[in-house]
């Protein structure tokens, strides 16, 4: 199962996000009440179902780009320094140690 949490939350922003601007907005035109909710909800449920296809194509991107990264820049499987990031960090580094300790 593939992990969507953060589409589902884009779409949950952008959905919170347009029904408080419809509310406030509604409020500010001195609407009543019963028009105010009915264009927050319809706000809401658009402005979801736009949030989670943004969220798609965002999550879709950074899955590529992050692969080609990977793809372009593989991590070599020799010494400890190529393993941890850290330059200095293999062997290398502990002899130096040695002699001046």
């Amino acid at each position: 199962m593939e992990h969507r949490l953060p589409v589902r939350t884009i779409g949950g922003c952008f959905a919170l996000t347009a029904f408080a601007v419809a509310i406030l907005a509604g409020l500010g035109a001195d609407l009543p009440a019963h028009e105010i909710l009915w264009r927050a909800i319809l706000s809401l449920c658009f402005c979801y179902f736009a949030g989670t296809v943004i969220g798609s194509v965002a999550e879709r991107a950074v899955r590529e780009h992050v692969t080609g990264f990977v793809r372009m820049h593989p991590m070599g499987h020799g010494s400890a320094s190529s393993r941890s990031g850290v330059p200095g960090a293999g062997a290398g580094a502990q002899s130096s140690q040695g002699e001046h300790g």
